[in-house]
């Protein structure tokens, strides 16, 4: 066996096991934390929005909090975060209602 053919033959076993994601603008995504300060710290750090994604080059790019971040598709997994809508105004009372309806105080049979 040669050479081309031992190439050809690992490409062979490598794509039956590749896994391709794709991913599209908009989307909330995990980035992978590297490196690891231990092996109990956590893998993925939390969400980011996908502001672009680069499919020739398989890159992405992120937006948290204003900031943007430029990685690679392997480096990302998908969030089943919801993104936010509304932020809290200070003037309101955190503590009210917390945005639930409340029953009114009836004997339950």
């Amino acid at each position: 066996m040669n050479l081309n053919q031992a190439k050809y033959r690992s490409k062979y076993y490598y794509d039956q096991h590749i896994n391709i994601q794709h991913f599209r603008e908009g989307q909330m995504v995990m980035l992978l934390k590297e490196p690891r300060a231990n092996k109990f710290s956590e893998e993925y750090s939390r969400p980011y929005e996908i502001m672009h994604v680069d499919h020739a080059g398989k890159s992405v790019v992120l937006l948290r909090n204003g900031t943007e971040r430029k990685v690679h598709i392997d480096k990302i997994k998908p969030s089943y975060a919801q993104k936010p809508t509304k932020l809290m105004d200070d003037n309101t009372d955190k503590n009210e209602n917390d945005g639930m309806e409340l029953r009114s105080s009836q004997a339950i049979p």
